[in-house]
């Protein structure tokens, strides 16, 4: 059902402990609906603490994505703790870091992410604007100089936006 959804985990009795979450899309390739962005929110610690947001590419061509990691922009939103300077890293299914970013504002594709409309609220926020070939990606949010708090990473396929979607999805077979 095309919508936007929201996955909440909490431990038993407030117990806290490191968990997964998973979303698939199994639509076949002639339907109309697809996951279009993923978001993960959570505390960035330091050392193995990272905040990691996986995602798995399929299809035969490269794909646009914009991933971002909010940390200042979730104070000016009213949520407290947050993240004040995080850094973001894309590494492939080998381990090896492709791509990373500090500071958005200060990426070369500057313009690209803002032509986007998805460019991070704040400068200290990062932000990649890459094409990625079909295969298993993470990534992964750390407090620059070691800082910890809260933040949200978001992965956005360029190749589908949201609001270039058919808000109508067709059924298979009609």
């Amino acid at each position: 059902m095309p919508g936007v959804y929201t996955s909440v985990m909490r431990g038993v009795h407030n117990q806290t402990g490191d968990g997964v979450i998973e979303t698939f899309d199994l639509q076949g390739p002639d339907t109309q609906l697809y996951i279009a962005a993923a978001g993960t929110r959570g505390k960035v610690l330091q050392g193995d603490g990272a905040l990691i947001s996986g995602v798995i590419l399929i299809g035969y061509a490269p794909i646009t994505m914009l991933i971002r990691t909010l940390g200042p922009s979730l104070t000016q939103a009213g949520l407290p703790g947050a993240l004040p300077d995080p850094y973001l890293y894309l590494v492939n299914a080998n381990g090896e870091t492709i791509a990373a970013n500090d500071n958005w504002f200060d990426n070369p594709a500057k313009d690209a992410i803002i032509a986007t409309g998805l460019a991070p609220a704040d400068d200290l926020e990062p932000a990649l604007l890459i094409s990625l070939f079909p295969a298993t990606y993470t990534a992964v949010a750390t407090g620059f100089a070691g800082d910890t708090g809260l933040a949200f990473t978001q992965v956005y396929s360029l190749a589908f936006p949201p609001w270039e979607l058919d808000p109508a999805p067709k059924v298979r077979g009609r």
